[in-house]
């Protein structure tokens, strides 16, 4: 079996957004390829973009995704996992776990590995009204966090964006109203669903490095 070592958490910093998704896939691609005898590099990367861009999924074109016309010169990139398309920006901050399925069988089920990462962040942040919702996080019925994740043979990228400062009308003048909806939107329009964190970002960075600790104390 693969060496256990401590999930290592990098600092918080501001990335342009084109280098902060190509770290999340740097981080997922050292587990695949790091040597079966050597320790597993279970990685937290924590980012900003401080500028405004659009990401979409790994599927789908951007007529499917982007309003018409889109903002004129938008930043729109692509990331390596499905779900919806997101903004990004100053007040969205970034998370990724770079997790092992050698370590952590517990997250091969895909629902599964939701409820328990989400289910664990959401009681760690400790605010009151704060749940795990499917691969979304909610404070009362409006969304402030959404997820995805990227599986390959041996690792797992959780990765997501909370939201804590971020101008929430941009959403609506870029992003279209998506077609696949959890029940619990009940068909509402991004201004009435999407809401900032009740935290600070301060608040947020903490909850996540208590989720890396107990992840790590999970394995020991």
């Amino acid at each position: 079996m693969a060496g256990l070592s401590p999930l290592r958490i990098e600092a918080y910093r501001k990335l342009a957004p084109e280098d902060g998704l190509a770290a999340e896939l740097r981080r997922l691609e050292a587990l695949d390829q790091a040597p079966s005898a050597e320790p597993l590099p279970e990685t937290l990367l924590l980012w900003e973009s401080p500028t405004v861009c659009a990401v979409l999924p790994r599927g789908g074109s951007p007529a499917d995704h982007l309003c018409r016309p889109a903002e004129p010169g938008l930043p729109v990139l692509r990331r390596v996992s499905g779900g919806g398309s997101v903004l990004l920006g100053p007040g969205c901050l970034n998370y990724a776990f770079a997790l092992s399925l050698e370590r952590r069988p517990e997250l091969l089920d895909v629902a599964a590995s939701y409820q328990a990462i989400l289910g664990a962040l959401a009681a760690l942040l400790a605010l009151e009204g704060v749940s795990a919702r499917g691969s979304d996080l909610t404070w009362g019925d409006r969304k402030f966090a959404g997820h995805a994740q990227r599986r390959t043979r041996r690792g797992l990228l959780h990765h997501g964006t909370l939201l804590y400062g971020f101008d929430l009308n941009l959403v609506s003048q870029t992003l279209r109203e998506p077609a696949r909806q959890p029940p619990y939107r009940a068909g509402r329009r991004h201004e009435d669903f999407l809401t900032n964190a009740p935290a600070s970002l301060d608040a947020l960075l903490a909850g996540l490095t208590r989720l890396a600790g107990r992840l790590t104390a999970e394995r020991e």
